[in-house]
């Protein structure tokens, strides 16, 4: 647990110096992902959402997404830009994030693992869920 709360802290997402975009979406993220993979766009969704056990299903208001051209995303489906903290996080991979994409529910998602890190990593209260999402993913693989 301990590792798993210093490694986030060291790969926070606001520091990690890569392309980003805050946009809005209608329909909610969901919507979101699927023009993206309408438009042929390898994504891959992160954050708590990505580490539950209930992905394919769960809900969250704004996950951070992994595109490979956050700028060129938003160009090509046309989409409202908003401020850092609002909307969904499109972000740029630092490794293999999009490489090692699980689909679930017709969705991709990073490991499990991945999004407890982003989460960990993430601002707002994403670090204070993320210790229990990592407990309960430790309790499954025992």
């Amino acid at each position: 647990m301990s590792l798993a709360v210093v490694a986030g802290n060291a790969g926070k997402i606001a520091r990690r110096n890569v392309a980003r975009r805050n946009v809005v979406t209608d329909g909610g993220w969901r919507a979101l992902v699927r023009r993206l993979d309408e438009s042929g766009i390898a994504y891959a969704v992160s954050g708590l959402v990505a580490a539950r056990q209930d992905r394919a299903t769960a809900t969250a208001t704004s996950p951070v997404i992994y595109v490979d051209e956050p700028t060129l995303v938003v160009a090509e489906l046309g989409l409202e830009e908003t401020t850092p903290g609002r909307g969904v996080l499109l972000l740029t991979p630092s490794g293999d994030e999009l490489a090692r994409s699980e689909i679930d529910g017709e969705i991709r998602f990073v490991s499990r693992a991945q999004g407890v890190l982003d989460a960990f990593a993430g601002s707002g209260r994403e670090p204070d869920k993320a210790e229990d999402a990592l407990r309960a993913l430790l309790a499954v693989s025992a």
